[in-house]
């Protein structure tokens, strides 16, 4: 399972790709400004900043860097210890997030996916509005541990190849 984003000289596009069977892609543009301004920031690591080639993400990658972007902290963060996040509003990260960055805008496919990168849902705070989940491969200050994540094939996924 691997996200392939392909930048272009004046807009964004991020191409996704699970299984090997669905791709997705988003574009939005950008001015020239906007794309200097995202250099100089902090965010200016994230999947959407201009490369001149391909690069390959995995999704526990792209959910790492998507933590990372300050303009998403009230829907999504990591939480104080750095080894686990809260998606803090469900509806806006649906409407907001999961139609930019992956290929289903549904929330409970995006938990799906999350079981199946072997993530774990945490005990949640009080609200049912959030949730909380980790994996011992998903630590704030350390983004290349997430690559020893491995997407779980489900069984009968398995047993008709």
């Amino acid at each position: 399972p691997t996200i392939t984003t392909d930048v272009l000289p004046s807009s964004k596009s991020l191409s996704i790709v699970t299984d090997g069977s669905d791709t997705e892609e988003t574009t939005t543009s950008t001015s020239a400004s906007e794309e200097a301004d995202a250099e100089d920031s902090d965010s200016a690591k994230t999947i959407l900043s201009p490369k001149k080639k391909k690069e390959m993400l995995t999704f526990p990658q792209v959910l790492h860097q998507i933590l990372s972007m300050t303009e998403y902290q009230a829907i999504v963060h990591w939480l104080d210890d750095g080894r686990s996040f809260i998606i803090e509003d469900r509806r806006r990260f649906a409407l907001e997030i999961l139609p930019k960055y992956f290929e289903s805008s549904l929330f409970h496919s995006f938990t799906r996916k999350l079981n199946r990168w072997g993530f774990n849902r945490a005990n949640s705070r009080s609200n049912f509005q959030e949730l909380m989940f980790e994996s011992k491969y998903f630590i704030r200050d350390d983004p290349m541990l997430c690559l020893r994540m491995k997407f779980q094939r489900r069984k009968r996924d398995e047993e008709s190849s």
